[in-house]
């Protein structure tokens, strides 16, 4: 299993008096490689997020993980019984069998197999699900930064451009625009920046899968 060293903002692990709990509701034990790694990262966010995966026979794609997900921990929506209740029980969207465990920016989901410990990620706009490794400790080994992700020859598409990266030299390559012009679109601009949120309230993760 991954080292607390390969995580941030982990929680205190939690109790065995919590996952007996969290384990009845679910109706069987949570995997072992997933528990080992609760202990030591739980709701952790692993400091390698990017994971490329295989979706043909030479095409990969680009996704990342956002944080692990609790037991009993502050939000809901970052709660591993309450996401598993949501999603299979209530909503059917995944089989019993998978176990979401964390999700990304999107509100994708990544599961471990109850029975086989493989990690599949499921799409909830398609919706599908792909196998991308096949335990936990090699899907954590597998991880990789953006920098490594685009650099990796595996990697054919588009290179993405993190915000710490975003180049200076092409807002200053620019023809400058009309005064007017510039005036009337600053405030739009303005306005988009300040829309961007991500949510993680358990609301939100509901409102975000199709058909709610």
């Amino acid at each position: 299993m991954p080292p607390t060293g390969k995580f941030t903002g982990s929680l205190p692990p939690p109790s065995l008096a919590a996952i007996r709990k969290v384990e009845a509701s679910l109706g069987f034990p949570i995997p072992k490689q997933l528990r080992e790694l609760l202990a030591v990262a739980h709701g952790g966010q692993p400091t390698r997020q990017t994971l490329l995966f295989r979706e043909g026979a030479n095409q990969y794609r680009m996704i990342e993980f956002r944080n692990l997900y609790t037991v009993g921990g502050p939000d809901p929506g970052s709660d591993l019984a309450w996401t598993y209740e949501t999603l299979v029980r209530e909503r059917g969207d995944l089989r019993p069998s998978l176990l979401p465990f964390g999700d990304n920016e999107g509100g994708d989901e990544f599961c471990i197999e109850v029975d086989s410990g493989r990690i599949f990620f499921w799409e909830h706009e398609f919706p599908r699900e792909s196998l991308v490794s096949e335990n936990l400790e090699a899907f954590f080994a597998g991880m990789l930064t953006d920098e490594e992700a685009e650099q990796d020859p595996r990697w054919t598409g588009e290179p993405r451009v993190s915000a710490a990266k975003a180049p200076t030299k092409k807002p200053a390559a620019r023809k400058p625009a009309p005064t007017k012009k510039s005036a009337a679109r600053k405030p739009a601009r303005q306005a988009k920046t300040v829309k961007k949120t991500t949510p993680k309230s358990a609301a939100a993760k509901k409102r975000k899968r199709p058909g709610a």
